[in-house]
This record gives C-alpha cells, sequence and structure tokens, in this order.
C-alpha cells in the first residue's frame, strides 16, 4: 500500500507540476505578439516619419531579437 502510494506522489509530481505544453506555446506566443506591439511603438516613437529601408531593418532586428525575449515562457 505503502508502495502504491509512493507511486501516485512521485506521479503526480511529474506531471502536476508546470505548466502543459500547450500552455507554454500560448504563452510564449501571446509574449512574442506583446513584445513586437512594444518595440514597434517605441521605434514609431522614435521615428515618426522613418525611411522604409530603416523601417525594413529595425522589423529583421525585432524578429531576431523575439525568440530571446520569450524563451522563458518555454521552460
Amino acid at each position: 500500500m505503502k508502495k502504491l502510494l509512493s507511486i501516485g506522489l512521485v506521479l503526480v509530481l511529474i506531471t502536476g507540476c508546470g505548466a502543459s505544453p500547450q500552455e507554454k506555446r500560448n504563452n510564449y506566443d501571446a509574449c512574442l505578439i506583446e513584445e513586437d506591439r512594444r518595440l514597434m511603438a517605441k521605434f514609431w516613437a522614435e521615428n515618426p516619419n522613418p525611411y522604409p529601408q530603416e523601417l525594413q531593418n529595425y522589423e529583421k532586428q525585432v524578429e531576431d531579437v523575439l525568440p530571446r525575449l520569450c524563451v522563458d515562457n518555454l521552460k
């Protein structure tokens, strides 16, 4: 009986700790959207009339940085 309870407790601890993979992915996706909006709003505030090339360069930089900003949501 004690062995059965121990196994059950271990299973609960393993499966019950932390968010599900789907929840982690949803949080990651939400982070990407929020950070993208925040960074782009900052860019537009600093550059009210940017050249198209400036905007493309900044968007590329944002694409490169976003995964690093949100990776903690996948852990």
